[in-house]
């Protein structure tokens, strides 16, 4: 594997993982040569509330 999906929303929600979680996985990805795609984004109520650029 040359990639690794990371942030994404249902591991956030589900494991509860959180900015400092994600920091080191990033960093554990990056020193095992793999390139990491980090998922940003809104939850459902920020884009219904209109505050989804507020978010990103």
């Amino acid at each position: 594997a040359k990639y690794v999906i990371l942030g994404h929303s249902e591991r956030r929600a589900y494991y509860h993982e959180t900015v400092g979680i994600l920091k080191e996985k990033v960093l554990l990805a990056l020193e095992n040569n793999l390139t990491p795609i980090f998922c940003i984004g809104e939850v459902l109520e920020e884009r219904e509330a209109n505050r989804h650029f507020d978010v990103v």
